[in-house]
């Protein structure tokens, strides 16, 4: 019996190695079709394999979703790169500290104990005790949390701050910072160069019986006339509104805050946010 061959394969319409800018719109073409809808992928990636087999002279329908594919991976990337603009901190203690510092101040202790990011007050002649996380670029509107594990001693405020440079010349930073303890009293305050505070709005709110978050929002009215809008918030809930003429309106570090009239007292934070008070913003 003769040894039968099998006939040769029909010739190519296209040689592939002739055709290496058909291919790659076609591959695009297939990504954007999965990307867009299942099912147009599918046919996307049929009419791919029966052009390299020679069945058909171009991957039409493969090379009609290549635009497509490459506008929806461009609005994919422009979108991530929006996000990651609109956060400027978001740090979990229970991995890490960074952008905020371990160490110690005349007034406090600040450590990372326990997955947390523990204040202890030595020294209750000083106020406030702020540590400072340094945003990833300046902001001109800024909306920043800070979730509280623990307060140890009563009479203790929590408090989140947005800060940034004071006049040319001088080292201290400039901003607003909102201050709440349990029980609900609360304040709203403005501070200056060389550490001058002023109170904008101070209260109670009944609402706040435990102090599980803070958060404030600095935010300009306009760019022009320099007013900016300040707004407290506990545990989710808006707490106080302020208006701030010739306010500061350029924000570089989020602030996280203990005012206690106890030595010894210590403060836990679990997680600090700070990003453009967007929709994704919630307080």
């Amino acid at each position: 019996m003769a040894l039968t061959v099998p006939p040769p394969p029909p010739p190519t319409l296209e040689s592939p190695k002739q055709g290496w800018v058909g291919r790659a719109l076609a591959i695009v073409g297939i990504v954007g079709g999965f990307l867009f809808l299942i099912v147009p992928g599918i046919f996307a990636i049929r009419s791919y394999r029966r052009w390299r087999a020679g069945k058909i002279p171009k991957p039409i329908f493969a090379w009609t979703f290549a635009p497509i594919g490459v506008a929806y991976l461009a609005l994919i990337v422009v979108s991530v790169k929006t996000l990651s603009n609109n956060e400027l901190i978001m740090v979990n203690f229970r991995e890490a500290v960074d952008p905020f510092n371990i160490g110690e101040t005349q007034g406090a202790r600040y450590d990372h104990v326990a997955g947390t990011y523990r204040v202890t007050v030595k020294n209750t002649d000083f106020r406030i005790n702020t540590s400072v996380g340094e945003f990833a670029r300046t902001a001109y509107a800024v909306g920043i949390r800070a979730e509280v594990v623990e307060l140890t001693k009563p009479g203790t405020s929590v408090g989140a701050m947005c800060l940034g440079p004071g006049a040319e010349g001088e080292d201290e930073l400039v901003g607003y910072g909102f201050f709440v303890e349990p029980g609900g009293i609360y304040g709203l305050e403005r501070q200056d160069s060389g550490g001058r505070v002023e109170s904008l709005k101070q209260g109670t709110d009944p609402r706040i019986e435990t102090v599980e978050r803070v958060s404030i929002i600095c935010s300009p009215v306009s760019p022009v006339d320099g007013d900016v809008t300040i707004i407290g918030f506990a545990n989710g809930l808006e707490v106080v509104v302020a208006e701030d003429r010739d306010g500061h309106d350029v924000y570089t570090y989020a602030g996280i805050s203990v005012v206690a009239e106890q030595t010894g007292t210590e403060v836990r934070f679990k997680r600090v946010l700070a990003r453009v008070p967007d929709e994704e913003w919630i307080a």
